[in-house]
């Protein structure tokens, strides 16, 4: 196996045990932290267990990217499409959510302490554009699965 097979598979398995980390910790198996007393801890379990399939998917998709063909490349996109979804979630949790928000910017024009609801907008514009990212990418896995074999 040469070194360009070597780094995904390496970088995808760090990756997808770091997501395994969020999803037992989510599903309670790992020790809790601090919470935050603002938003529900089923909400905060919740959230952990979505950041921790958002770098399972990144991890096994890197994995698959050294593997030939046509089928390695669907489930690379549907992976793919996992982490839009979940980090559109994740974009869609932090815009509507319950609790408050700490946003910061370290863009001197919005100053270095943005107000909850700027932060909840932008994070909101982060969702749609994550909505329609997934939009294009189902088109698009609809498509590849309809196209003649390589």
């Amino acid at each position: 196996m040469n070194g360009s097979k070597i780094i995904p598979l390496l970088l995808g398995a760090i990756t997808l045990a770091i997501g395994a980390v969020g999803i037992l910790a989510g599903l309670g198996f790992l020790p809790k932290g601090r919470g935050d007393p603002t938003i529900p801890m089923a909400q905060q379990q919740a959230v952990a267990i979505c950041i921790g399939v958002v770098f399972a998917a990144g991890g096994a998709s890197a994995m698959l990217s050294v593997l030939p063909g046509r089928a390695s490349r669907i489930a690379n996109t549907i992976l793919g499409l996992v982490v839009v979804i979940g980090l559109t979630a994740l974009f869609g949790w932090v815009a509507i959510g319950a609790g408050s928000r700490g946003f910061a910017s370290p863009l001197a024009i919005f100053g270095h302490r943005v107000n909850d609801i700027g932060g909840r907008i932008v994070f909101g514009l982060g969702a749609i554009m994550g909505l329609l990212f997934a939009v294009v990418m189902v088109r698009g896995l609809g498509r590849a699965s309809r196209s003649p074999e390589d």
